[in-house]
């Protein structure tokens, strides 16, 4: 039935596109969440990741791989600092101990001269030049750093310690004033009283130098041992980063899925959905596209005739017969002394009349069948609908 086919056709073919369209939405919503879940687990990571970093660069500022040449740069610059308050040290000791000699060979040459000194205050000593200089040094310390820096708070306590000295001599040389009054003779000495200065200079400037020479040895010495772990630390921080860039990257590349779907999902929008052009609709046809009628008919003919030639050959090979005495003589071997005639009684000559007839009647019958199949292919005339129309 044309029309049963066309139906079920088309059934199947509604079927079709409502499944697919069906299954494209629920794949759609399907990769999205998948994609939104793996951004949001991507983006927990990321966030650990940075947080990780962030605490690793905090806890060891200054010795990370990007200021590795800070570290020895700083490192180097400490020890030429070094180097060089050293040196200034060693060129303060080497003047000291030059004018300590000075003043130890310096001779009184000018004599004694009497001083009448009504009180301890108008009386004079050796440190007090100490005690200026250090007075004048401790002024331009305080104009560079302040109270809690080491050089100030050792020129204090040196000045501290110059002025108690200072007053505990001047307390003895108010017992003995004659051996009084002979230092200050002596202290009268413009040369020896220079060199007392100056001595006192560079004692000041040796204390001030020993608490920098200190400081710059601890720095480098801190520096020292921070070189066996600056490869330590560049090397976490490059595994930090690595874990950090494939997560960034991982992340970056969900973002970018998750807009070209958003993307896609819009045009399938504005687009009005997917829609399905069907090229070759179902369609109840009035004739059959196929077979090839004729060739078809011809072929069962042809087909029918072999196989009844086939048959009549495979019931001779079943079932032998010997048609002359020769061929009987060649397949036994023996001997053939004569042969008797069939004898056909009326009866039989009957049966045997009417089996040809018979057989001819169908053959002739077959050939108009086939005649008349032919005919009608080749002219196109609707059987059916005769038939029908007669009928009716």
């Amino acid at each position: 039935d044309p029309e049963l086919a066309k139906n079920t056709v088309q059934s199947l073919l509604t079927i079709f596109v409502e499944s697919t369209l069906g299954d494209t939405r629920k794949d759609s919503d399907s990769a999205r969440k998948f994609i939104d879940d793996q951004i949001k687990e991507y983006e927990k990571r990321l966030i650990e990741a940075e947080n990780r970093v962030k605490d690793f660069k905090r806890k060891n500022a200054g010795m990370m791989p990007g200021s590795g040449e800070n570290y020895f740069s700083q490192l180097k610059a400490a020890k030429g600092q070094l180097s060089v308050v050293e040196l200034e040290l060693k060129q303060a000791q080497n003047l000291r101990d030059e004018l300590k000699r000075q003043v130890a060979g310096e001779e009184p040459v000018f004599g004694i001269v009497p001083s009448s000194v009504s009180s301890v205050g108008g009386m004079s000593h050796p440190l007090d030049s100490r005690i200026a200089a250090l007075e004048q040094r401790l002024d331009e310390l305080l104009l560079k750093y302040t109270d809690k820096h080491p050089d100030v708070i050792n020129a204090r306590e040196t000045k501290k310690r110059l002025e108690k000295q200072r007053d505990k001599d001047l307390a003895e040389m108010k017992k003995t004033m004659p051996n009084f009054h002979q230092a200050t003779g002596l202290n009268q000495n413009p040369v020896y009283q220079q060199l007392k200065i100056s001595l006192s200079q560079a004692e000041a400037k040796i204390a001030g130098l020993l608490p920098r020479v200190n400081e710059y040895r601890e720095n480098v010495k801190r520096l020292e041992t921070l070189a066996d772990t600056i490869p330590q630390i560049e090397a976490d921080l490059k595994n930090l980063n690595r874990d950090y860039n494939i997560n960034k990257r991982n992340y970056e590349q969900l973002l970018s899925r998750r807009e070209s779907a958003r993307l896609s999902e819009r045009a399938e929008s504005s687009a009005d959905d997917v829609k399905f052009r069907v090229i070759d609709p179902p369609r109840a046809a009035f004739e059959p596209i196929g077979p090839n009628r004729p060739l078809f008919e011809s072929v069962v003919l042809l087909g029918g005739l072999v196989a009844g030639v086939a048959f009549a050959f495979f019931l001779s090979l079943i079932k032998p017969m010997f048609d002359t005495p020769k061929r009987l003589q060649e397949v036994t071997q023996m001997p053939v002394l004569g042969y008797v005639s069939r004898v056909w009684t009326p009866r039989e000559k009957k049966r045997r009349r009417l089996e040809i007839i018979s057989f001819g009647v169908v053959g002739l019958a077959l050939l108009l069948l086939f005649t008349g199949m032919l005919t009608i292919e080749l002219m196109e005339i609707d059987l059916m609908a005769s038939i029908k129309s007669r009928l009716g």
